[in-house]
């Protein structure tokens, strides 16, 4: 089946953002922003952007506190967007949300939190992400930010990665256990939320 719609064109990045070939989009609201991240010049690290159809493309740059590269990966339908960044510094990989008017906001993380990777935004901008044990990516948890706080998901014995986020908070997951047989077992879990 055909779907009805228009194919529309963003500027290039490449002539605005990047000069060598590298801008991935990641994540695109029902208001049609998108947001990703870029190198704008070589040797650069990369930076996060949030392209809209009115407002043309405008570079979020950094994270504060010395982030090598910081990647937009959510937006919500009011373009609040959020994401995460290396801190060279920690080793690590840490959350962050951006307001328009405000900038960046570090958000929270557990003690002993390994990196962080960031799955969605609702419309209040709460962020859904994955929160790693230490330096163990085998071992992550689904974590959920509203203001400056967190709280952990449940995950009811199984192993939770968090893969996307809507609107209202619903979030889509993976959870993984091991079988009465020993083998690993898959299944999806789904959190829903009021809208």
């Amino acid at each position: 089946a055909v779907v009805p719609g228009r194919l529309m064109m963003t500027p290039p990045l490449s002539d605005r953002f990047n000069t060598f070939g590298l801008s991935v989009p990641t994540a695109i609201n029902n208001g049609g922003a998108v947001v990703g991240y870029g190198t704008p010049t070589r040797g650069s690290g990369e930076e996060a952007f949030l392209w809209t159809e009115s407002g043309g493309l405008e570079r979020l740059g950094q994270a504060p506190g010395g982030a090598q590269w910081t990647r937009a990966e959510a937006v919500n339908d009011c373009e609040v967007v959020a994401g995460e960044s290396f801190y060279p510094t920690l080793g690590f990989v840490r959350p962050w949300r951006w307001r328009r008017g405000e900038g960046f906001s570090l958000l929270p993380v557990p003690a002993g939190a390994g990196n962080v990777l960031i799955a969605g935004i609702d419309d209040s901008g709460a962020v859904f992400g994955n929160v790693a044990a230490g330096n163990s990516q085998a071992e992550e948890h689904p974590y959920a930010w509203s203001a400056a706080a967190y709280a952990a998901l449940p995950e009811n014995g199984y192993h939770v990665h968090v893969w996307s986020a809507d609107r209202c908070g619903a979030v889509v997951a993976e959870a993984t256990a091991a079988g009465s047989d020993g083998n690993v077992v898959a299944t999806v879990f789904l959190w829903t939320a009021p809208c």
